[in-house]
């Protein structure tokens, strides 16, 4: 493997496929319930291919993950994204749904950064990828820079979003980011070599990293905690992480006078860390900040 080896990928046993020269197309989760749909929507593509493991990587790998089709809402939004797609819900996410992008820019001779996004209060993949504020400009844009992945994950309503990635509440990071790298190996790109682990959270975003940092349950060689130190959000995730994977780097982006201030100042000057000041609004933060 190429460039540095994510932790959670480290006795993973990742299937081992041969490569299969396809064309960007969307493989939903959807689509694994109809062949007879697949075959129309995807004609095409499948009558390029005289590989017959094409089959058995879409159909035969459902056992990596238990989901169901993703909503209308998320897939309508990935209809908008160019490149190879995936979505579905996740157990690992508390069943709901989550979405896979492979931007069509990708480079298969270059390492891949895998970026986990976890959105703010009330928000969707939907509204993430393609609201006001969306990143699929900014994914576009990014991908003609470096390989990325995106992976957005649907949180739980605004009431309960403290519980995102507690396993008390039967939810579980690190079983999410093996989940959905499987996803990824088995039915985005098999011949992909992933270098980094990138989780980033804007706002209520934080919510999942600290949760899944204090339960010693997230891996990754980098965070981005985007306007999100509420509280003690970030220096209780800093400080967990940090006692696990001494190496992981934190980037920590927050607005000055604001409610995320005064626990972000808290990691000035610590080990790996990199103090950024916002001058754009909090709803604006994602786009400019994403993948950085």
């Amino acid at each position: 493997m190429n460039g540095i080896e994510p932790p959670v990928l480290r006795g993973l046993n990742l299937p081992k496929k041969n490569p299969i020269n396809i064309k960007a197309e969307s493989f939903n989760s959807s689509d694994m319930f109809s062949v007879s749909r697949t075959l129309n929507e995807n004609s095409k593509t499948l009558g390029k291919i005289y590989n017959l493991p094409i089959l058995e990587n879409v159909f035969n790998n459902t056992s990596v993950a238990e989901f169901n089709p993703a909503s209308a809402s998320t897939t309508n939004a990935l209809n908008k994204i160019e490149g190879t797609k995936w979505s579905g819900k996740l157990d690992s996410n508390g069943g709901r749904d989550v979405a896979i992008i492979l931007p069509k820019n990708y480079d298969p001779s270059k390492p891949t950064e895998v970026v986990y996004h976890f959105h703010g209060h009330n928000g969707t993949v939907s509204s993430v990828l393609i609201g006001g504020n969306g990143l699929k400009d900014k994914i576009d844009s990014i991908s003609k820079e470096k390989n990325i992945v995106v992976v957005i994950p649907q949180g739980p309503s605004k009431k309960n979003d403290h519980d995102w990635m507690k396993g008390s509440k039967g939810e579980d990071m690190d079983k999410f980011e093996k989940d959905t790298l499987n996803i990824i190996k088995t039915q985005i790109r098999p011949d992909i070599k992933i270098g980094s682990i990138t989780i980033e959270g804007h706002s209520a975003g934080g919510l999942p990293i600290m949760n899944a940092a204090v339960e010693g349950k997230i891996h990754a060689n980098k965070i981005t905690l985007m306007d999100s130190s509420y509280g003690d959000w970030a220096t209780q995730a800093y400080a967990n992480i940090i006692k696990n994977s001494p190496n992981t780097k934190f980037n920590i982006v927050y607005i000055p006078n604001s409610q995320t201030q005064s626990d972000a100042i808290q990691l000035k000057g610590k080990p790996n860390v990199t103090m950024i000041t916002s001058k754009v609004s909090h709803g604006e933060v994602p786009k400019t900040f994403f993948g950085i």
